[in-house]
């Protein structure tokens, strides 16, 4: 491998079966070998990688907002217990006003 001395000293910080198996698939690659499903399926998901992780911070900044927008539109539930309903006082889910 021609890159070996520029490479190392980012392998080394490596965990060394992460090291070996980046080793194998650069070997690979330089001397011409064909790739096994394994190597091909890490180097499309290294392609994906930027993307996958943006969308799912999108969905899940998404799904956070909507959850809190549920909180704050939601009704609280009627109390089979609660004392008769006025229109100052509705029968909801509230023991006082500090609820």
């Amino acid at each position: 491998m021609e890159n070996d001395t520029s490479v190392s000293p980012l392998l080394e910080r490596l965990e060394p079966e992460k090291a070996n198996r980046v080793r194998e698939i650069v070997d690979n690659l330089a001397t011409g070998q064909p790739l096994d499903e394994a190597t091909l399926t890490i180097l499309l998901h290294g392609l994906d990688h930027d993307e996958d992780v943006r969308d799912a911070d999108t969905q899940g900044y998404l799904r956070g907002r909507n959850e809190k927008i549920d909180a704050v539109v939601a009704r609280p539930t009627p109390l089979d217990d609660a004392p008769e309903a006025t229109s100052l006082i509705p029968r909801y889910d509230r023991r006082s006003i500090w609820d």
